[in-house]
């Protein structure tokens, strides 16, 4: 059964993104999938982008990081076992992100 070759789940770092990730490892380990994780930062609303430029591109800098170093620490669990897992932060609308990291 492995017809499929890459599985993509939206990770939110929460336990939405667990469950998801539960039922992907059991998918991808079925098909012998890669496993790709992608967490995607939304941006700020247009106010506060004008009132607090700096503070915004410094804001969404350091939430990238933690999920970049959140879903990595993800991705090195034993739990995962021989999985081939990928794992990607973006920033953007979730649902375009999604379709564009397919």
């Amino acid at each position: 059964m492995g017809w499929l070759k890459r599985i993509i789940i939206a990770h939110d770092l929460r336990a939405g993104g667990e469950s998801a990730l539960e039922s992907a490892i059991v998918l991808a380990n079925v098909c012998a999938a890669k496993l790709r994780m992608v967490h995607v930062v939304e941006p700020c609303h247009f106010y506060r982008q004008i009132s607090h430029p700096i503070a915004v591109q410094h804001d969404r800098e350091k939430i990238a990081e933690r999920a970049g170093a959140k879903l990595e620490e993800v991705a090195a669990s034993p739990a995962l076992g021989r999985l081939r897992i990928e794992y990607e932060v973006r920033t953007g609308k979730p649902f375009v992100e999604l379709i564009l990291a397919g």
